[in-house]
């Protein structure tokens, strides 16, 4: 696992466990539930970060980007449906195990790792059996949702 992942992990990680938030809201039924409320905070100042190898900034002077995170259970055989965000999102699985759809590229992650979407239509999966619990921080413009459905499956 790269030290870009590891870190973005721990992150999300202990600002969930900061957030105190409990309660549970179904996205969809039979698909992910928002486990914990959104937690969502302005970025407090333009994000230019260089450091063990990790290069991430914002281009925008204005700070007009937050930041939300979020636990979503995934439930044994379901999925989100097909979608993009604004902005990008790092996510961590916690327990379980989803497959990460990329259009037509799947791949499979389990409790432990730690993936990244940006930009392209996609959407995750449990084929499983179990249970599977992801954190997710996403960094997207001030006010923008979290993700936008409105999109077409790719024809795979």
């Amino acid at each position: 696992m790269s030290r870009r992942m590891t870190v973005a992990g721990a992150l999300v990680v202990l600002a969930l466990a900061l957030s105190g938030i409990a309660y549970a809201l179904t996205l969809e039924p039979g698909a992910s539930q928002l486990l914990d409320g959104s937690v969502r905070a302005a970025l407090a100042e333009r994000l230019n970060v260089h450091h063990d190898g990790l290069d991430l900034q914002t281009a925008n002077p204005n700070n007009a980007y937050e930041v939300v995170f979020q636990k979503i259970k995934y439930p044994a055989h379901s999925s989100s449906p097909w979608h993009t965000h604004p902005g990008f999102v790092l996510v961590l699985v916690q327990q379980g195990t989803v497959t990460h759809l990329d259009g037509c590229t799947p791949t499979t992650y389990t409790a432990g790792q730690s993936f990244f979407e940006a930009g392209g239509v996609g959407t995750i999966e449990n084929t499983t059996n179990d249970d599977a619990i992801l954190y997710a921080a996403f960094v997207v413009p001030r006010d923008a949702p979290l993700k936008d459905l409105n999109v077409q499956a790719p024809s795979c």
